[in-house]
């Protein structure tokens, strides 16, 4: 069988909702998934569009606590595939790094999908106690089930989302980070490492500059995806953060402008970050305005530079030995 490049287990609501169809046009349709979750999605547009966010599984705190007990318990044995053996005996024999963590796992992330952006940017001022609640028990939930996958499989790194910055900063202030969210990410990157989990990642869109801080003192290694339209620029967080993993940060608009551009993106962002820990590339996907011949050039002046960084490495390193 292939293995794929994280646990395979599920992360989220189990049992899943009934996926359906609620409403069709020729305009829009209108679906509830696995998750629970409605949107709506416009015909004319689906491959460019995000779709329009309905409706939530979890209105109340009442309808909290049955969704915790019936679709957000963490028993591993409800959440692995027929064949778990099989994937065992494949991630034991693997040749490819392996990931825990995938989809919507995250603390503000989980939320919003629980519940929507909306109503979880409110409740951290009107019901507080039930978001501490939500995000406590989003802690023991990862941190139980999580010790019973790295009981049985060693990974590579984890993995956790929560889109929770814009291009103007984070949805939330690091006060309310540090409150609500601080000790449910130690409390998971312990677990971790205790496991020999050294690398964890969070995956947010948009400008984390003012969280990094806090996520770094929260157990958190490394970032992605860096949008440069965001103001992440890899070579400014590197010099601020020495220690930080980064992936992603190229500009897709520098690629799209052409040659000029591109050697400038390459040799004021990747050069800088060169020293280890980063993966460049560009954030999310690669746009329809760049054409194949900026991307063939983008691709292979970027990979000379990396066989030239790798190079000199060797050198240096066959002089050392003497």
């Amino acid at each position: 069988m292939r293995a794929p490049l994280a646990v395979d287990i599920n992360y989220n609501v189990c049992p899943q909702y009934e996926a359906a169809v609620l409403e069709e046009t020729d305009e829009y349709i209108i679906r509830r998934g696995g998750d629970g979750v409605v949107n709506k999605q416009l015909k004319a547009h689906y491959q460019e569009s995000m779709p329009d966010w309905i409706d939530y599984p979890v209105h109340s705190r009442q309808e909290w606590e049955q969704f915790k007990a019936e679709r957000y318990h963490p028993n591993l044995r409800q959440r692995v595939p027929p064949d778990w053996g099989a994937h065992l005996a494949s991630y034991h024999q693997r040749d490819y790094p392996l990931c825990l963590g995938a989809g919507f796992t995250g603390f503000f992330g989980t939320v919003r999908q629980i519940i929507g952006l909306e109503r979880t940017l409110t409740l951290f001022y009107d019901d507080p106690v039930w978001i501490h609640d939500m995000m406590d028990y989003l802690a023991d939930f990862y941190v139980t089930l999580y010790d019973q996958v790295l009981s049985q499989v060693k990974v590579d790194y984890a993995l956790h989302w929560e889109d929770m910055c814009y291009v103007a900063g984070p949805l939330i202030s690091p006060r309310t980070f540090a409150e609500f969210m601080l000790k449910p990410y130690q409390k998971l990157t312990g677990l971790l490492r205790d496991h020999g989990v050294d690398v964890v990642m969070v995956d947010t869109d948009g400008d984390c500059r003012l969280l990094i801080p806090l996520f770094i003192e929260g157990g958190v290694t490394a970032l992605y995806p860096f949008e440069a339209q965001s103001h992440m620029h890899v070579a400014d967080v590197r010099r601020q953060y020495a220690r930080l993993g980064m992936q992603g940060g190229i500009d897709k608009k520098a690629v799209a402008a052409g040659k000029a551009a591109i050697d400038k993106e390459l040799d004021e962002q990747v050069r800088v970050v060169l020293s280890g820990g980063y993966i460049p590339h560009v954030d999310h996907g690669v746009p329809p305005d760049v054409s194949w011949e900026n991307f063939c050039y983008y691709r292979h002046k970027l990979d000379a530079m990396l066989d030239d960084y790798d190079a000199k490495r060797w050198q240096a390193s066959r002089c050392q030995a003497g």
